[in-house]
């Protein structure tokens, strides 16, 4: 893939492992290295394996000793996240030589980790002297479960898709943590953290040949023992199965305060991974309808005489489906219901306001919208570190959600620019059908 000067490549590892090099000018050079990581149920073993590596490999069996590397060549320490279906690591360096010395010890992290039941004990879950419970992980969780937020997105993907792994609590929730093994941590680590089921992503530069002989010597330590698995998500992709009409959730949050308010989200299943022109077209129409003074939701349900809410949000939530998502903020509490009917009705007037989706007039809001939207990715593409995160997100979404490992699939996820335009020359029915849709 070349774009604005950018030239991507993916390359193949006959250990099946796919790497990702993105030349950017400057010294720095950024690190991604996702993983297919599927909840498998809601004892979050992602998010709980994510902490252990950082505390020792089998060639490095010592807590800390990979940021101690890292900053003795120059990096800006390493750091990881876990989303509801991969998990990523990152780092970031300022010399190809430093680079190349912490790549194979963080791998070696990734692929060999101790995870010792001391490790496990002091990171995930344990009862201190008080019998109380704590941990590095349940603590972090204990912050987070009754957050209404938390409780109002896990609601939705749970209407969404029921129990499976598109539903599970990838972070965890604090009665399943309590009863987690490290055994178990250990089976999971074993079945998904293989080079089969990794995506490296490298931005900078640096010469794909200076990654590999970097990484060579340790591939026969590295390699796994059994044959190449199913990707991690094919069975669950087949198995979904579509939604039919619309439902409404309501959530008791007890928090304890008569006065605080609540909120509202309308989620809808929308088109799969692989429809890249119609999740950018949702994107506008997103924005279309709740950004600015002009907005037609704003307009109706936040600056009205009779506001129902402080605030909009939206997002195109990436996932084996983008979910597209409307968040009423600040809603008061005794009128919830009546909120959830007012947004339906409110959307379901702008479908039917075709001037909302005219394309032809020069001065068109959705034209402008795409536009922007154009003009800010070909920005990414000149930003080295934006660049890097988006070409992480896209990598990661090709790893999880690709029918194969064909490389064209990933170029094709990287048009972006080029599908702006197309979204350019839509008419206005096109439009309006995919908003009713």
């Amino acid at each position: 893939f070349v774009q604005s000067g950018i030239r991507m490549r993916l390359y193949s590892h006959t250990s099946g492992l796919k790497v990702v090099v993105t030349s950017a000018p400057g010294p720095q050079i950024d690190l991604g290295v996702s993983l297919a990581t599927p909840a498998t149920d809601d004892s979050g073993l992602p998010h709980t394996l994510e902490h252990l590596v950082f505390l020792g490999s089998q060639a490095y069996p010592y807590r800390g000793v990979l940021d101690l590397l890292a900053n003795k060549v120059f990096a800006d320490g390493t750091n990881a996240y876990t989303a509801q279906t991969e998990t990523v690591y990152t780092a970031s360096c300022h010399s190809r030589e430093g680079f190349t010395t912490l790549l194979p010890i963080y791998m070696d992290h990734l692929l060999r980790p101790t995870l010792s039941d001391d490790a496990f004990h002091s990171e995930v879950y344990h009862m201190n002297k008080d019998n109380e419970d704590t941990g590095v992980v349940y603590s972090e969780m204990a912050a987070r479960q009754e957050k209404d937020w938390s409780r109002l997105w896990r609601a939705c993907l749970k209407s969404m898709y029921g129990d499976s792994v598109f539903s599970y609590d990838s972070g965890g929730l604090l009665e399943e943590l309590r009863t987690l093994t490290n055994a178990k941590i250990r089976e999971y680590h074993s079945r998904y953290y293989r080079l089969d089921n990794m995506i490296m992503c490298v931005t900078g530069s640096i010469h794909p040949n200076e990654i590999f002989e970097a990484l060579e010597p340790w591939m026969d330590t590295w390699a796994p023992a059994t044959p190449t698995p199913e990707r991690p998500f094919t069975q669950s992709l087949a198995a979904l199965q579509p939604l039919t009409g619309q439902s409404t959730v309501e959530i008791l949050f007890p928090d304890g305060d008569d006065e605080s308010p609540g909120s509202v989200a309308w989620v809808s299943r929308t088109c799969r991974y692989g429809d890249f022109v119609e999740v950018l077209a949702l994107e506008a129409l997103l924005e279309l309808v709740c950004d600015t003074a002009v907005a037609p939701l704003r307009r109706a349900l936040v600056d009205a005489e009779d506001a129902l809410c402080a605030d909009l949000a939206w997002d195109v939530d990436e996932g084996p489906e983008y979910l597209a998502e409307i968040v009423m903020q600040a809603v008061d509490p005794d009128n919830l219901l009546g909120a959830a009917e007012a947004l339906r009705a409110e959307l379901a007037k702008a479908a039917g306001d075709a001037d909302l989706f005219d394309m032809a007039s020069p001065s068109s809001r959705l034209r402008k919208i795409i536009e922007n939207n154009r003009w800010a990715w070909i920005s990414t593409l000149e930003n080295g570190s934006s660049l890097h995160k988006e070409i992480v997100h896209i990598a990661s979404a090709f790893s999880c959600f690709a029918a194969s490992d064909d490389a064209m699939t990933l170029e094709r996820a990287c048009r972006r620019a080029d599908d702006y335009v197309t979204l350019l020359s839509k008419p206005t029915e096109w439009w309006q059908h995919l908003f009713t849709k």
